[in-house]
């Protein structure tokens, strides 16, 4: 980031540890966080023992326009909760703390599940431990999320927008907060440049191409370091965005064999990387590369290391780009614990359908990944085990599942420093449950609804969709899963005994297993032959 790092010590007199930044001034217009009108005045109770931290969680709940009740103690939080109801002014939210004297947040929590209430509470933890602690026994006792203190409002914020699931309409994030402010705009400059993206993650994969493609530019993919390497042989690329952990060749040996081609002196190599240690990025620049971004990958950072490496096609004039219309709006899940979609939905640019894709992704490919990772250290095989557990950290940070990324990174660091068995098993445990959680409501929130009236298959339309559909999939396009999950009735009504087989191929990002079923599919159809 151009800035320094250090540390000055003065024997008997301590150390400071100082650093400087150089940061772009934002260039979106600041707006306040507002949840619906109809949200406004809202009752919420804040149940802790010490005074201080009522005092500044209830400030933060009254900056967002709710009415905030206090008791010091969990049944004096019983109590107010039964005379609110009775009143018929209900509590919207409970929040709780986790450690108090008499009666803890887990049990009070309990008690006020056994309530005979008309109008039942939500229920958020507060808890000054690490999450990972507290976390199983708050879902058992029905608490929907769990913030750390010193809660900050923008996570208190996004924690009540999504168990209420209510955010004022018309204050979304404007594009420029999404990655298309000033950069954005400048990317006209290089557009029609052509880059080879290395990544062998198939959420990752679909992420970069959303980003690059919208961008104007025109890529290729590498599933791993070798193939990259034969693609650099048949062609010319202004750029190389390569992943770092790849199975085959990983990125520091592909960039090693490149730079040892005097051809590719000049050619940028950029790396994308989950691991933002000052050794990993020693290694990335001892390697040949000339820059690195962090993942998840966030637009603005991918903009502005385009504009670095990228040299203007035509200095001052301005390229054909794709334009990018507004998203159609599709329904997103929501209340779902741990799950940021704020986040999620900013690294593809507010592209709602995208976000679902992704979403969608995540579920089907990581729900057994605690039993792999599992299964791989039972093996002894800690190379894949440390992959799997790299793999999950990455797919949840793209979707925002911050929790899940944390315990997985972590679980990572472990495999990779040989921790004994027992330790990494005991680190399983913590990471299964908020996992588990997660992809439950994912299935349940996601799930295809459908009924509906019947859907009349005409032989033209469908050829026509398919042969779109085929087009995509020899690409490797990700537009495959939208037009797919667009024309969802058209494909169950005109392949019924294929269908979800087909669904679970695309969805999973398995072009090539999708593509031989649809063949097969629309084969046996009689109207005609498809293929």
């Amino acid at each position: 980031m151009g800035g320094e790092v250090g540390v000055d010590s003065e024997l008997g007199a301590g150390s400071t540890f100082w650093f400087t930044l150089r940061l772009e001034k934002c260039l979106a217009p600041l707006r306040k966080p507002m949840l619906s009108a109809d949200l406004k005045d809202k009752r919420v109770l804040v149940v802790d023992d010490n005074p201080s931290a009522r005092m500044a969680l209830g400030g933060l709940l009254t900056s967002l326009s709710f009415r905030v009740d206090e008791a010091a103690s969990g049944q004096d939080g019983l109590n107010s909760i039964v005379r609110a109801d009775l009143q018929g002014a209900s509590f919207e939210v409970v929040f709780l703390d986790w450690q108090m004297p008499g009666m803890d947040g887990n049990e009070t929590a309990r008690r006020i599940q056994a309530l005979t209430l008309n109008c039942r509470p939500r229920l958020i933890m507060v808890t000054a431990f690490g999450r990972e602690e507290v976390i199983k026994r708050a879902h058992d006792a029905g608490i929907e999320d769990v913030l750390v203190k010193p809660v900050s409002p923008s996570v208190l914020f996004d924690s009540v927008a999504r168990i209420l699931g209510s955010v004022e309409a018309g204050l979304a994030p404007p594009m420029a907060a999404l990655g298309q402010g000033e950069s954005y705009e400048q990317l006209a400059s290089i557009a029609g440049a052509r880059i080879l993206l290395v990544e062998d993650n198939e959420l990752n994969q679909e992420v970069a191409l959303e980003l690059l493609r919208d961008a104007g530019l025109v890529v290729d993919l590498a599933e791993n370091g070798q193939v990259a390497l034969e693609r650099l042989g048949r062609a010319a690329y202004d750029l190389v965005l390569m992943d770092m952990q790849m199975p085959v060749m990983d990125g520091l040996a592909a960039t090693r064999a490149i730079r040892q081609q005097s051809q590719f002196d000049s050619l940028p190599v950029v790396a994308m990387t989950a691991n933002a240690m000052q050794g990993d990025r020693d290694r990335c620049l001892a390697a040949g590369m000339n820059d690195h971004i962090p993942k998840p990958i966030e637009p603005q950072d991918l903009w502005n290391a385009l504009l670095k490496w990228i040299k203007p096609r035509q200095p001052g004039v301005a390229q054909p780009r794709r334009q990018v219309e507004a998203p159609p709006h599709v329904q997103l899940p929501s209340a779902i614990a741990g799950l940021d979609m704020v986040a999620g939905l900013r690294r593809v640019l507010g592209k709602e359908q995208t976000y679902l894709s992704l979403l969608r992704r995540f579920a089907a490919s990581q729900k057994n990944a605690v039993a792999e990772i599992l299964q791989a250290l039972m093996s002894d095989d800690h190379a894949v085990a440390e992959r799997l557990a790299h793999t999950l950290k990455g797919t949840s940070a793209n979707i925002g599942a911050v929790l899940v990324q944390e315990l997985a990174a972590g679980l990572e660091a472990a495999i990779k420093n040989r921790r004994p068995r027992a330790e990494l098993e005991a680190q399983l445990a913590p990471l299964r449950i908020p996992l588990e959680t997660l992809i439950d409501h994912l299935e349940r929130e996601l799930q295809t609804d459908t009924a509906g009236p019947a859907i009349v298959v005409s032989a033209e339309k469908f050829k026509a969709v398919y042969d779109h559909l085929m087009v995509l999939l020899a690409q490797g396009d990700s537009e495959a899963i939208d037009l797919f999950d667009a024309n969802a009735g058209l494909f169950s009504a005109a392949l019924p005994n294929h269908h979800t087989a087909i669904a679970a191929a695309i969805r999973a990002f398995d072009f090539p297993s999708a593509t031989a079923r649809l063949v097969e599919a629309a084969s046996a159809i009689p109207q005609g032959d498809f293929r």
